[in-house]
C-alpha cells in the first residue's frame, strides 16, 4: 500500500463510503466486501487478488482451477489459497491451458480471463491479442459457458477495437447470441489523468439476473 497508494482512490473509497450507500448498492457489494472484511481487522490493510476472492466465494460443491506461469508467484498463490482440496493449481500458461479444460465435467461454470496487462503499449497490445485468440479457441469448445474478460482502459480506441473483435468472435464463431454479450466499465477519472483511469469486463453468457442490474453505470449490451 505504501509503494502504490492507488488503493486509496479505489477500494479505500468504497470501504469508507459503503455504510452510507443505498441498500441496493450495499447488497450488490456485500459478497465482495465480506471477503475483504474477512482478511482485515482494525482497518483496511490487505486486499485479495481475484484467485483469493474466487476461492472465498466458492460453494462446497464447486471446484476452482488456477494457472500461474511464474514459479515465485505460484508459490505465493499457493500460500494464499492454502490446502483447499477444491482448488487445483498449475504452473502453466493460462492462455495455453484454458481450451484443454473446456468443457468442464459439470458442464456449468465461469471462466475469468484476468491478464497482467504489463506497463507499455506493446505489452498491452499482446494481452489483447492473446485474449482474442483464447476466446476463439475456447468458445468453439464450450459456447454455453460464462466468460468474463477483464481489461484496463488506458487507450479508449484500443479497448473499443478489442471489444468489437471479441464480439465478432463470440457471435460468429461461437454462436453466442448478441443479447448475451455485456460490458461493465468503471470510470473514476478521464483517461490520462492517472495511472488507471478506468477498467471493466466483457461478459459472455452472463448469469441470470445480471442484466437486471442495468442501472446508472451498470452493465450494458455489447453490440
Amino acid at each position: 500500500a505504501m509503494r502504490s497508494p492507488e488503493w486509496r482512490g479505489g477500494v479505500g473509497r468504497i470501504w469508507e463510503a459503503e455504510r452510507g450507500a443505498p441498500p441496493e448498492v450495499r447488497a450488490a457489494l456485500a459478497p465482495w466486501l465480506n471477503v475483504i472484511r474477512g482478511m482485515n481487522s482494525g482497518g483496511l490493510r490487505l486486499y485479495p487478488g481475484s484467485p483469493a476472492i474466487a476461492a472465498k466465494l466458492m460453494r462446497r460443491q464447486d471446484t476452482l482451477r488456477l494457472c500461474e506461469l511464474h514459479p515465485e508467484s505460484r508459490t505465493a498463490l499457493q500460500d494464499a489459497i492454502g490446502r483447499d482440496k477444491r482448488v487445483k493449481m498449475e504452473e502453466r500458461d493460462g492462455y495455453e491451458a484454458l481450451p484443454a479444460y473446456l468443457p468442464p465435467p459439470e458442464r456449468r461454470g465461469l471462466v475469468l480471463v484476468d491478464p497482467p496487462f504489463e506497463e507499455g503499449t506493446s505489452a498491452r497490445k499482446l494481452d489483447f491479442e492473446r485474449m482474442a485468440r483464447v476466446a476463439r479457441k475456447s468458445v468453439k469448445r464450450w459456447p454455453q459457458g460464462t466468460y468474463i474478460f477483464w481489461r484496463p482502459i488506458k487507450d479508449v480506441e484500443a479497448v473499443q477495437d478489442f471489444d468489437g473483435e471479441l464480439a465478432t468472435i463470440l457471435i460468429e464463431e461461437g454462436g453466442v447470441a448478441p443479447d448475451k454479450l455485456m460490458v461493465a466499465d468503471l470510470w473514476v477519472r478521464k483517461v490520462g489523468e492517472g495511472p488507471l483511469s478506468a477498467a471493466g469486463v466483457v461478459i459472455a453468457n452472463p448469469p441470470f439476473g445480471v442484466a437486471d442490474h442495468r442501472g446508472r453505470g451498470g452493465p450494458r449490451p455489447l453490440r
